[in-house]
């Protein structure tokens, strides 16, 4: 079809012309429908995020915390006590030694004069 053609044809349509333009007309509204439903549904979907449990509130989260420095603090507490031990323990161990050595090196001594 040439460009005079259907520019007759839009001065005076024919039947054939009008039903291609109502259907045309109607793909469009159609299309447009489409991306419009498209688009309210696109608005209505929302993203959420939902816990299986109640979040603990700031109040809580701070006590918790404190709790647990003490906790922490206790245990390091016990460790220094217990190195402290240990090593009072390995002084005393050092004494004994020295002092059972000394008494057998005597003992020996006396054995050989």
């Amino acid at each position: 079809m040439t460009l005079v053609t259907m520019l007759a044809d839009a001065a005076n349509p024919s039947v054939n012309t009008m039903w291609i333009a109502l259907i045309a007309g109607g793909s469009v509204l159609s299309n447009l429908a489409t991306i419009g439903l498209f688009l309210v549904a696109l608005r209505k979907t929302r993203a959420e995020v939902t816990f299986g449990f109640e979040p603990a509130s700031k109040k809580e989260f701070e006590k918790h915390v404190e709790d647990s420095q003490k906790e922490t603090l206790a245990i390091f507490r016990e460790i220094n006590r217990i190195k402290s031990e240990n090593l009072q323990m390995t002084k005393d161990i050092g004494q004994i030694t020295n002092q059972t050595l000394a008494a057998l090196a005597n003992a020996q001594k006396v054995l050989h004069t």
